[in-house]
């Protein structure tokens, strides 16, 4: 599979990406999405210093790098759903919050 940097690429040029590489780019970018989500989350609320700040930033920076660069399949690893470890953390994710949201 092409990585997901030339998915983008190919789609923004008007090239139809194919199931798989839309579906694979989705859950990267989502999986990115939430990282990302998590850690300004904590840097909004903590009050945290400025070194914190810089190591975030680098490794965002790092990370979305790397995810570009990557064939979207390999980036993932067994991190998918139909693996049968994700799904039940998944799962268990959905409870929490499903508990959570009853408060």
């Amino acid at each position: 599979m092409k990585s997901l940097s030339d998915i983008i690429d190919s789609a923004k040029g008007g090239q139809k990406p194919t199931h798989e590489e839309c579906y694979y780019s989705m859950l990267v970018l989502v999986g990115l999405m939430n990282m990302t989500w998590s850690t300004l989350e904590h840097v909004e609320k903590e009050q945290t210093s400025t070194m914190f700040r810089l190591l975030f930033l680098d490794e965002w920076f790092k990370r979305y790098r790397w995810a570009l660069r990557a064939d979207p399949v390999k980036y993932l690893g067994d991190n998918v759903p139909g693996n049968p470890e994700y799904d039940e953390f998944h799962k268990l994710g959905l409870k929490l919050i499903e508990r959570f949201s009853k408060k």
